[in-house]
């Protein structure tokens, strides 16, 4: 795969933060799920061949971007703060020109 710096910056984030744990378990599984599904959503946007797809994806990735943020801020934890609104600059650039990463 060639380099996709928003890939390796959602990529990062996944290591960096997948270890993090909540008190509430429903908090815990969509933050699982959430913070995959960026990572996930901007592999597979990439593969696809129109803009049209990529765009699609990206903006699901996108989305959960924002539900791993508000879920963070639900716990009050801000630690990552500046790394995921880069991450979220990132992702609307590629929505907004869903051609090059």
């Amino acid at each position: 795969m060639k380099k996709f710096r928003t890939l390796e910056l959602a990529h990062s984030l996944y290591e960096e933060t997948v270890e993090l744990k909540f008190k509430k378990v429903h908090f815990q599984d969509q933050y699982d799920r959430a913070l995959l599904s960026i990572v996930l959503n901007l592999s597979e946007g990439s593969g696809r061949r129109t803009a049209k797809d990529r765009r699609r994806f990206y903006f699901m990735s996108y989305s959960s971007l924002k539900e791993v943020q508000t879920i963070l801020r639900l716990n009050r934890i801000d630690k990552f703060d500046s790394k995921f609104d880069t991450l979220a600059a990132h992702l609307y650039q590629l929505t907004k020109n869903p051609g090059g990463h």
